[in-house]
């Protein structure tokens, strides 16, 4: 299908995202480095073993899990969309 200016989505607005960049907490984004340097090295498997151990400790909570997924699946491209329901289901 060609592509055109009608089928395209529309921009976003680049004032909100400079709002909201603005509105974010350092301390996250420090939170979020120490999580990648402590996940980053990791195997699928490993991880897989840490989501598992966390779910069964309790830490995971399966309703909220849902949630999240369900809300970053429009984002995602239809491959990750089934690895996400994929290890949802691995979860269950």
């Amino acid at each position: 299908m060609k592509r055109t200016l009608r089928n395209s989505k529309p921009m976003p607005n680049m004032d909100e995202m400079k709002k909201a960049a603005e509105q974010i907490d350092p301390g996250m984004l420090g939170n979020v480095q120490n999580v990648v340097d402590k996940y980053g090295n990791k195997s699928e498997a490993e991880l897989m073993q840490e989501l598992a151990a966390a779910k069964q400790s309790g830490l995971i909570d399966p309703a909220a899990l849902a949630s999240v997924a369900s809300r970053i699946a429009p984002m995602l491209s239809p491959d990750q969309q089934q690895r996400l329901q994929s290890v949802l289901k691995q979860l269950q």
